[in-house]
């Protein structure tokens, strides 16, 4: 399996982390934007963060580990590269979704 495969799923993981930890200060490039941005305070984008973070940490870590066993189903590899991108942006989708229910935003 090529090692591109592994790097979306991972490379988000680690971007999770600093919101999973309230790193993160509101700001327009990094972090979950809500639909009431210009008058969120601070304690709701640190809560929409914590939410989202955790849920594109956990979409990461079950495309990756997805990824690792693909190829042990004997496919082939290009299908195999095929079900992880579907996996990844379908994990991350549900992400999204999970952390809009979640907030209530």
């Amino acid at each position: 399996m090529p090692l591109y495969v592994f790097f979306g799923p991972f490379f988000i993981m680690i971007l999770s982390i600093p919101l999973v930890l309230k790193k993160v200060p509101r700001n327009p490039f990094f972090g979950f934007q809500t639909r009431t941005k210009g008058t969120q305070t601070d304690e709701q984008w640190y809560k929409v963060n914590f939410h989202g973070g955790i849920a594109i940490a956990i979409a990461g870590l079950f495309s990756y580990i997805f990824c690792m066993v693909v190829p042990y189903l004997h496919y082939d590899l290009r299908t195999s590269v095929k079900f992880c991108t579907l996996v990844f942006i379908g994990s991350a989708l549900i992400a999204v979704v999970y952390t809009i229910l979640k907030t209530g935003d």
